[in-house]
């Protein structure tokens, strides 16, 4: 009874204290309401406003900019998140409290570094980007679409580079498939692809010859 008594107490007190948060997504803050969710252990209640620009074949751009609160990794806290590949870019403010209202800072001023820039299949990825602000790392995200391999190519900030595609959690699938980072001027680039990707499957086919001879 004794026992039983103490477990209830502290369900009671887990209860209290477990963080809530009003998940929700929308086109600003005045829309942002939404359904009130208990955080599990290791998450906080992370406000985030994202911008994504497009350039068209126009080289004309669109903006499109979205809110969102959810219980995330609490490593989201207090966030600045860039990356550009060259034809679609993103930045994402994060606040960590329940009533923050994140703002995107303005544009940053272009940097030394250099990276492969794109959003193609392997044999047309060539362009370069300029980088901006804190995005001093190089990004490649490898994904299999229909059946073939894509790449998205460009500049990062290492913010990006820690967190990859657990920012699907925060503001949607912005990035999708094994992400890759790396620091210097183009290096992203077809090395890259090799390294990480085609040394693997040699391996894998001498471990599979060395079996069978």
């Amino acid at each position: 009874m004794f026992w039983a008594l103490t477990l209830s107490l502290c369900a009671v007190f887990m209860a209290g204290d477990a963080l809530n948060c009003t998940t929700c997504d929308a086109e600003d803050w005045a829309g942002c309401n939404g359904t009130v969710n208990a955080c599990a252990a290791g998450q906080k209640c992370v406000s985030a406003e994202s911008e994504l620009i497009q350039v068209d074949f126009k080289k004309e751009k669109h903006v499109t900019k979205t809110v969102a609160r959810s219980c995330v990794d609490a490593g989201f806290c207090n966030a600045d998140l860039s990356f550009n590949f060259k034809y679609a870019s993103w930045k994402i403010r994060t606040g960590c409290d329940q009533d923050a209202e994140p703002a995107i800072s303005k544009e940053a001023s272009l940097n030394d570094r250099t990276c492969v820039g794109c959003i193609a299949v392997p044999s047309l990825c060539k362009k370069t980007v300029q980088c901006r602000g804190d995005e001093n790392m190089c990004i490649k995200v490898v994904e299999l679409v229909a059946g073939n391999i894509m790449f998205s190519k460009g500049c990062a900030t290492r913010s990006v580079c820690k967190q990859g595609v657990n920012i699907s959690d925060l503001v949607g699938p912005v990035l999708r498939g094994d992400v890759y980072c790396c620091e210097g001027n183009l290096c992203n680039g077809a090395w890259g692809y090799w390294h990480s990707t085609v040394i693997p499957l040699l391996v894998f086919a001498l471990v599979v010859f060395q079996l069978i001879a």
